[in-house]
């Protein structure tokens, strides 16, 4: 995905006007507190973690979970939008995993992903992770 983004990054393509707007909009609420986001570098950890459990449950297994998650996201540039909204977010479930994926539309054109989260963790814990994105 690193090398994707890479590879994209390296072009003349312009951004459009609101992309700017939304990604000021972004900086102001995490640093005035009033969002937060994850790290990349925490998002992998969090997908490695899904990864070594479903890989000790069978090998090859959390190969499959990756490939699934990754094609579930990807899913997002045809179906964004169709999914129910739960605590403000959307909500897309994977097809095949206990997983949820919480995101955002900006724009009408921007798919902001805010959370990546396993289904099976406590309620109020899920609760909690989605409120403090604003």
């Amino acid at each position: 995905m690193e090398e994707l983004w890479h590879d994209l990054s390296d072009t003349d393509v312009p951004s459009p006007d609101w992309h700017g707007d939304v990604l000021a909009e972004r900086d102001r609420l995490i640093r005035s507190g009033e969002d937060t986001f994850v790290d990349w570098e925490t998002a992998k950890r969090e997908l490695r973690r899904g990864f070594r459990f479903y890989e000790r449950q069978s090998p090859g297994l959390g190969s499959y979970f990756l490939d699934t998650l990754y094609s579930d996201i990807d899913s997002l540039l045809l179906q964004a939008g169709i999914h129910s909204v739960h605590l403000g977010k959307y909500r897309a479930k994977s097809e095949r995993f206990p997983y949820a994926i919480y995101y955002e539309i900006h724009h009408g054109e921007m798919i902001a992903i805010r959370a990546v989260l396993d289904m099976r963790r406590d309620p109020g814990w899920i609760e909690r992770k989605i409120e403090r994105l604003k």
